[in-house]
Order: structure tokens, then sequence, then C-alpha cells
């Protein structure tokens, strides 16, 4: 392609990483999508999914969790140790940022920076299906963990009503009389 060999261990760890990787994020979108079923049920597009409606059971969450981790690590230490500790750390990343006691995404602030840290976790796990013989530049994952930190709070900006209402009714963009 460039002029570049490409070895046949490379082809093979690409594509198991890809999917340990998508395993490992979709163990945590399940815990995601149970334990915020209950807010969701207001949301106009969420409200009719499994979980809303009361069709998906915790035991059934918990299984389904524990499968795909399972998955993900078996995946991941074919690859090799460095790859599936950083496939472990974006397993407990999902928990910090979504189950309760700590639940980051409940506590200002703290939600984006704990969302964001995915960033530089998923690019340490792309990083480790290449190669392991040494670590990214440190600046490197600190700027992923900031570009995603800078996104997420767009993200969270984005998220407010244009004019929020104050708590005397009284849009608080408009003059007191």
């Amino acid at each position: 392609m460039l002029g570049v060999p490409v070895s046949a261990r490379l082809v093979g760890t690409l594509p198991l990483g890809l999917v340990a990787t998508c395993l490992a994020a979709s163990a945590n979108y399940v815990v995601n999508e149970w334990l915020d079923a209950r807010s969701d049920q207001f949301h106009p597009l969420k409200k009719n999914r499994p979980s809303v409606l009361g069709s998906v059971t915790r035991g059934g969450v918990v299984i389904e969790y524990l499968a795909l981790a399972f998955a993900a690590l078996t995946l991941a230490l074919h690859i090799g140790i460095p790859f599936a500790l950083t496939t472990a750390i974006l397993l407990l990343a999902g928990l910090i940022y979504n189950v309760p006691p700590i639940r980051s995404k409940d506590r200002k602030y703290f939600d984006v920076l704990s969302e964001s840290v995915n960033n530089p976790i998923r690019f340490m796990l792309g990083w480790f299906a290449v190669t392991a013989i040494f670590l990214p530049p440190s600046s490197v994952l600190l700027g992923f963990w900031m570009g995603g930190a800078f996104l997420m709070a767009v993200k969270r900006l984005a998220e407010y009503p244009a004019a929020p209402v104050g708590a005397c009714g009284r849009r608080l963009d408009q003059p007191v009389d």
C-alpha cells in the first residue's frame, strides 16, 4: 500500500481488537440503558426502549453485562496483557460513570471528565492492538482526554434549554418589569 509491510499478526489483532472494544462498550451500554430507564421514560425517543417499557430484568442485565465483559476480556487477552488491562479499565470506567453510589454522570463537571476519559482509553486500545512495546506519549493521551471533555461540555451545553425558566416562572432572558 504505502511501501510498509503489514504483518500477519497485525491483520489478526486489529479486527480482534475492534470486536473486543465493541463488546466492552456494549457491556457498558447495557448497564447505562438499565440504570437510565427511569429518566428515559420522559424522553420522546427513548421512552419506547425495552428497559423503559419494563421488558428487561435486572438478572438479564447482569447476565448480559457479564457475558459481554467476559467475551471482551477473553478476546483482549489474545492480543496481549496491555490490551486486556486497558479493556478492563474501559469496563471499570463504564461502571464508575453509570452505577451508584459513584454514578459520576449525575455529578456536575465530573460527568464530563469521567465520560471523556473514554477517548484516551479507546486510543490506547487502538495503540495496544498495534504495539505493546512502548506507551503512547502522555501529551497525546491528555489531548484526547481534553478534546473529549470539550465535546462533552458542548453536548451538555446543547442539552440546556435556550431560554430556561426561573423559579418565578419568568424566562431568564426576559427583562424584569
